[in-house]
Order: structure tokens, then sequence, then C-alpha cells
């Protein structure tokens, strides 16, 4: 029996068999959320492979787990844990069809990806907007500005790194709010994408950060402001040098050293 190693990913499948396995550890939340609408408890998604597990996909957890397998060419993977779930199928005809809809370019397919993107599923939600953003279209959909406002903070992430990988300055608006998400794995997202569109207003938009009490998040605008660069980029990583946390101070002294500026 093979064991593989999954790291989840956003992506495509259609069934997921989940059963008490010892080789995974599974986190499980509440069936339903606090307006009473259906959340995740495990499902899928692999670009490469029919189904994978995204367990704490409601609470925006991607787990890493082992998945014991003798074969891996059906639709289903068993998967389990501690959770307590056990032959569970969760069945999303939904995801097959992005599937095919992110291998017909054009705005036809884009229009039916666009309502996707609004669905109630949080799984459906991040599938379309993942498709979206391969599709590489020149101008942002509103789906990508409406997932900026989704629930479910990989839905924003999502849409977050769809908007970075234009690496267009003129965006820093739409991320700049993402600095204040109630998650902190979005403000997170939000700092490495603004490192990415560059620019004098993405270093404005960071320069608050530099006093945040979060030293993860000063350390990781610290890196951003390097990638930027700038003047400005560069009197904020002098003051950095005097930040009360070590490994901030080395970062800031190591930066400045690389773009020659200590």
């Amino acid at each position: 029996m093979e064991t593989i190693k999954l790291t989840i990913l956003p992506a495509l499948a259609a069934v997921v068999c989940l059963t008490m396995l010892p080789t995974a550890e599974i986190n499980t939340p509440e069936p339903t959320d606090s307006d009473g609408k259906t959340v995740l408890t495990s499902v899928q998604i692999d670009r490469e492979r029919p189904a994978i597990d995204t367990a704490g996909m409601a609470s925006g957890k991607w787990p890493s787990f082992s998945v014991s397998t003798p074969s891996y060419e059906g639709s289903a993977v068993q998967a389990g844990g501690s959770g307590g779930l056990n032959g569970k199928f969760i069945l999303y005809p939904e995801l097959k069809r992005i599937e095919r809809l992110a291998d017909r370019p054009g705005y036809e397919a884009l229009f039916e990806l666009e309502t996707l993107s609004d669905h109630a599923d949080p799984v459906i939600r991040l599938a379309a907007i993942e498709a979206i953003s391969e599709m590489k279209i020149e101008e942002i959909p509103l789906s990508i500005m409406r997932a900026l406002d989704d629930r479910n903070p990989l839905v924003r992430i999502a849409a977050l790194e769809t908007l970075a990988w234009r690496e267009d300055p003129a965006l820093t608006h739409l991320v700049e709010p993402m600095l204040f998400d109630p998650e902190r794995k979005v403000r997170l997202a939000a700092i490495d994408a603004l490192a990415q569109l560059k620019g004098p207003q993405a270093v404005i938009a960071l320069t608050g950060l530099m006093t945040d009490r979060d030293v993860g998040l000063r350390r990781l605008t610290i890196n951003a402001l390097g990638e930027i660069g700038g003047e400005t980029a560069i009197h904020l990583l002098r003051q950095a040098r005097f930040d009360v946390d070590r490994l901030v101070r080395a970062n800031a002294e190591a930066i400045l050293h690389e773009l020659g500026a200590d």
C-alpha cells in the first residue's frame, strides 16, 4: 500500500471519501455556521489528482496529511483521523463544471464562473475564483472585487493573489484595506500582494505596520519594503534597525546591505 503526502491546494474534483485511518489527522469544524448555512468538514481538490481533503476549509485552514490507498486512479481517496469521520462522501459536481469552464477561454465561460463565484458553498466560490484568476483576463472581473469581501478568509486570500500577479501599482487601493482584515492570514497575504504590486503607494500603505504589535507582521513588512525598494522604503528600513525585535532589526540591516544603503 502506497502512502502519498498531500499538501492541500485549491483545485477541482468531484468526490471525496473520508474514513478513519491512523495516517491522517483531520480537523472538523461544525457542520453549520452562524447563519445556518452548511459549512465544510472535508473536501478534496488537486490540479493533478481527482480528490484530496481540505479539512477545516470553513475556518480557513489548509492542512497537510498522508493518504494511504492501494490505487489513486479512481474518483475518490480515503482519508480520515481523529475527527471521527467514517465513510463520508461529499459530492461536488460543480467542481467538474468549473474544471471544464477553466479550459474554455472567453467571456461565456467567464460569465458562468462569475455566477459560481457567488455560490453559497465556500469550496465552490474558491474554485471559481481560482479558475477566473488562471484565465488571466486583462480587466479585473467583478467576482474578484466581490471576493475581497467574502466571509471565508481563503476566498479573500485568493482574490488578493489574483490582484498581486498583475504587478500593477494602480491596484494598491484595492489591497490596502485588506491590511486591516480581522484574519491574520489575510493581512499577511495583503502584505505579500503589496510587495508584488510595488510602487510608492504600496510603501505608504505599509508604513503603518512598522509599529504593529504583531512582530510577524512587522517582519514581513520589512521584507516587503526590501522588495519594493526606493528612497522612502530605505528610510523606513533604517528606522526598523531600532525595532524592539531582534529579528526585525537583523532583517532590516541585511536588506539595507543588499540594497547598498547601509
